[in-house]
């Protein structure tokens, strides 16, 4: 089976599922982080236009607002890595 190369221009996405393979790919063989978990909860509900209020509370003890501004840095940083332009700005948009 073939597998999707780990780099690509950033603004292309070619699907979610290559998208998401990336990610796993080089997130596999490091400890999962925070970052980790907010990023894989924003996009577990992706399909589902984001989570609710209640669903983000009960996760991270957050607030709406104060858990997109996190996600927004997430974003920004390493955890993000393996994401195309394209999925990060669908993750942001959900709000």
């Amino acid at each position: 089976m073939n597998t999707p190369p780990l780099t690509r221009p950033a603004s292309q996405c070619l699907d979610d599922h290559v998208c998401l393979h990336i990610r796993r790919q080089l997130a596999s063989g490091r400890r999962r982080t925070y970052s980790d978990e907010l990023l894989d909860f924003a996009i577990t509900w992706r399909h589902w236009h984001g989570p609710s209020a209640e669903d983000i509370f009960v996760t991270f003890g957050l607030t709406r607002r104060a858990y997109y501004s996190r996600l927004s840095q997430v974003l920004d940083g390493p955890a993000a890595s393996g994401l195309c332009s394209t999925m990060k700005a669908n993750l942001l948009r959900r709000r």
